[in-house]
């Protein structure tokens, strides 16, 4: 082994004390460029009853603070330990906040007087990042990334409404949508800050995997290649330029003292030996799930014999019902068809019917014009016609 594994704690510890090698890794992964970055002191006891917290790495690169933290794999309070660290990076900037003078009422003499007090708006962002080594949360992603956003976007994801997209659902959602966009690009009192404070769940395997970036691919794939026990200068074909040079300086084996040599190698036996339990625990399982298997299928052997004779029972009611329904279905079909004669019937009928009407009126109204023009050529008042008749005094005026 020529090459220390990156991932081994105390070397990590060493390799991110080196602020130009730290500048360089948070400028590759986080995308961005650091102008000056200063290491913060990393042993931090809180108060008398709290134990002592030790980070990794803790800096401040211009207007942020930085935290970076190596876990090997996966344990019950990951999650909450490093939200603690992460507030704790945040809760430590009391310590060199500058004061500011203030316009402060006095209760007493209720006037305002000029105090110096903490200047809270010197709090800069806090960005955690969580490096893990062997697990991925479940995730395919490199890394997860959570910040703080109004809760109001939670509700949104989760609306029912996603699930019926109908028109009238998609108008309302796209207004919802415009609502909360203003909401999280809001500046307004400051509340974008919120969204800089960060925690960066990173997952080498899936770095590794996916082979997604080309800037941070390489930090990752430079610690899994010094993961290797019988690793060799010769690995590292790629890795010549002036920050890797001085990272494989500090990690190089030449210059380790025997009891870390010996602390290392102890470390890959360890997680071999860890490796392989899992494994044997895994097959173990796998066998007596195996075992569990065969035994009920052999039941079920028994239980299908007798469901298969359930079936065929059922499969002939089902014909004979089959059968009854399609009969059923010509009767009411040949009914159906009456109906639809009489009905016919009916409606003929109706309309020889309303056709004589309309032939008596017609004639009726003939008849009834003649002997107004009789009547009104002989002098009749029009309106003794109108009463007479039933015509309208217009077609009796026309006349």
């Amino acid at each position: 082994m020529e090459i220390l594994p990156l991932n081994y704690d105390k070397y990590f510890k060493k390799v991110f004390s080196d602020t130009e090698i730290a500048k360089k890794f948070l400028e590759d992964f986080l995308d961005i460029k650091i102008a000056e970055i200063k290491l913060l002191e990393k042993d931090i006891n809180l108060t008398n009853k709290a134990r002592e917290i030790r980070f990794d790495f803790r800096c401040k690169g211009d207007d942020k603070h930085f935290i970076v933290e190596m876990q090997q794999a996966y344990k019950h309070d990951v999650v909450k330990r490093f939200y603690l660290y992460h507030s704790t990076n945040t809760s430590l900037q009391l310590e060199n906040l500058p004061l500011a003078e203030r316009a402060v009422l006095d209760r007493k003499t209720q006037k305002y007087q000029i105090k110096k007090i903490r200047d809270y708006s010197k709090v800069t962002p806090s960005i955690s990042i969580i490096w893990f080594v062997d697990d991925s949360f479940r995730s395919d992603e490199d890394f997860l990334v959570f910040t703080v956003l109004p809760e109001k976007l939670k509700d949104f994801i989760n609306d029912k409404k996603w699930e019926n997209l109908n028109e009238e659902n998609l108008k309302k959602i796209i207004k919802r949508h415009e609502i909360l966009e203003k909401l999280i690009r809001t500046k307004h009192r400051e509340l974008d800050f919120l969204q800089e404070n960060k925690m960066i769940y990173v997952f080498q395997k899936q770095i590794l995997n996916n082979k997604n970036n080309e800037k941070y691919f390489k930090w990752f794939d430079f610690a899994d290649k010094s993961k290797k026990k019988d690793n060799k200068i010769s690995d590292f074909p790629n890795y010549k330029d002036k920050i890797f040079k001085k990272l494989m300086h500090i990690l190089s084996s030449k210059f380790a003292p025997e009891k870390d040599i010996k602390e290392i190698k102890n470390y890959f036996l360890a997680h071999e030996m860890l490796s392989s339990e899992t494994n044997d625990f895994v097959q173990k399982r796998t066998d007596e799930f195996r075992n569990e298997l065969l035994e009920g299928l052999k039941e079920k052997d028994e239980i299908i014999e007798i469901k298969d004779e359930i079936i065929e029972e059922n499969k002939k009611r089902l014909k004979e019902k089959e059968f009854k329904l399609k009969e059923n279905k010509k009767r009411l079909k040949e009914k159906d068809n009456k109906l639809k004669k009489k009905d016919l019937r009916i409606k003929e009928i109706k309309y020889n019917k309303d056709l004589k009407i309309k032939e008596i009126n017609k004639n009726r109204e003939t008849e009834m014009l003649n002997i107004a023009r009789i009547m009104k050529k002989t002098g009749i008042d029009i309106k003794e016609i109108k009463k007479l008749t039933k015509l309208s005094l217009m077609k009796i005026k026309k006349l």
